[in-house]
């Protein structure tokens, strides 16, 4: 995913970027599951 020849700090940036990414994606998915184990009861 990351390409070859950046500079260290743009891959930090680009790994910044993916990590929050995913720490979202992982927070909707409690959320869904959350909701979802209320209605279910």
């Amino acid at each position: 995913m990351i390409a070859r020849g950046t500079t260290s700090k743009e891959t930090r940036v680009t790994d910044a970027v993916l990590g929050v990414m995913g720490l979202l994606r992982l927070l909707q998915l409690g959320a869904v599951g959350a909701l979802a184990a209320e209605l279910i009861g």
